[in-house]
This record gives C-alpha cells, structure tokens and sequence, in this order.
C-alpha cells in the first residue's frame, strides 16, 4: 500500500466501525484448505458477488468473492484513533 502505508508501519484496526467505500481496510479471506489470508486496499465497491479493493502499488483493483471474506476491517487514521 506504498504510499499510503510504508513496509513497517503500524496500523490500527476497530472491529466495531463499519468500513465505508474509500476507506482503507485489511480484507481476511478463507482459502479453501482452511488458511487464511489477508489484503489491504481502498474499499472501493460492492456487488451482489464481490467486494472490490483499490490497490496503489501496482495500480489495480482487486475482486474478492464475499463468500470467502471472513472479516474486513477498517484501518484507523490518526485522527480517529486519538479522536480528533
């Protein structure tokens, strides 16, 4: 996610708010074999089928099956974790 996120960076998550299109989030899925795995993107829309996140590096937009999704999360910003 450079540039908004750097390697390393810290990030923040609230379970409890609702992530709303444009706002970063960590996106965990359920593989088949019973692993998971996680993405972080721009949520950017929803379809009957899919949700689709927007990826800054490359530039792309990822489709993932809402069937698979077992939580998103939205990243918090700063201000919204030191409630500014």
């Amino acid at each position: 996610m450079i540039p908004q996120y750097s390697p390393g960076d810290l990030v923040y998550l609230n379970p409890h708010k609702p992530p709303h299109f444009g706002d970063p989030v960590i996106v965990q899925c359920k593989n088949g074999d019973g692993t998971y795995e996680t993405s972080v993107g721009i949520y950017a829309k929803r379809t009957e089928k899919f949700i689709i996140l927007d990826k800054h590096n490359p530039k792309a937009q990822v489709q993932i099956l809402r069937d698979t999704i077992h939580a998103m999360h939205k990243i918090l910003t700063l201000n919204e974790l030191f409630g500014v």
